[in-house]
């Protein structure tokens, strides 16, 4: 629908990570979310792109009829990006989808770019081009004076990432949270 009020400007966000509490809620567990996340990420594709109705018989979502109205402007369907922290794992479902994989940065331009340069290196294996499949979001801070950023913000990026990542004071570095190579 996004797509079709915005004249075809749509660029889909979808992220694979979420707070702990909300898998909990859920009843998702961590082994299980990478999976069920790929599962649903391939839906959405399909129905972006199916020209008739669909059954939908996977592990974890099942559907006798998906029939997407209205279809998206863009084919074969909107950009999509996906945005991460790091985890490797993430780095290789977005080269090996073709899709951007959009760095979320809260530790400064010299620790994006090292985390970066370990994606295009999973890109550059995967056959993928430089651009345009990867971006980085960083925290930028301005003001009229030199230290006023620093001081206006101070506390910002750790209360961001810890916000986004906590379940109960217990952040998304607990055991079994990440995929191995995850930072």
């Amino acid at each position: 629908m996004l797509d079709c009020i915005s004249g075809g400007r749509l660029v889909a966000g979808l992220p694979l990570g979420s707070p702990m509490d909300v898998n909990l809620a859920y009843g998702i567990t961590p082994m299980e979310h990478r999976e069920r996340y790929r599962e649903a990420f391939e839906l959405v594709l399909k129905a972006w792109q199916a020209k008739e109705i669909f059954a939908w018989n996977g592990k974890y979502f099942q559907l006798g009829q998906v029939n997407l109205w209205p279809r998206p402007v863009q084919e074969p369907h909107p950009p999509v990006w996906v945005p991460g922290s790091g985890s490797i794992s993430t780095f290789d479902f977005a080269a090996e989808h073709n899709v951007c994989y959009c760095f979320l940065s809260y530790a400064g331009a010299r620790a994006a770019a090292t985390m970066m340069d370990g994606y295009w290196e999973v890109a550059s294996r995967k056959g993928r081009d430089a651009n345009p499949i990867a971006r980085f979001l960083q925290l930028v801070a301005v003001s009229e004076t030199a230290p006023a950023p620093r001081k206006s913000t101070r506390g910002t990026s750790s209360t961001s990432i810890t916000s986004a990542s906590t379940f109960r004071g217990r952040g998304s570095r607990r055991r079994g949270t990440r995929t191995t190579g995850a930072s």
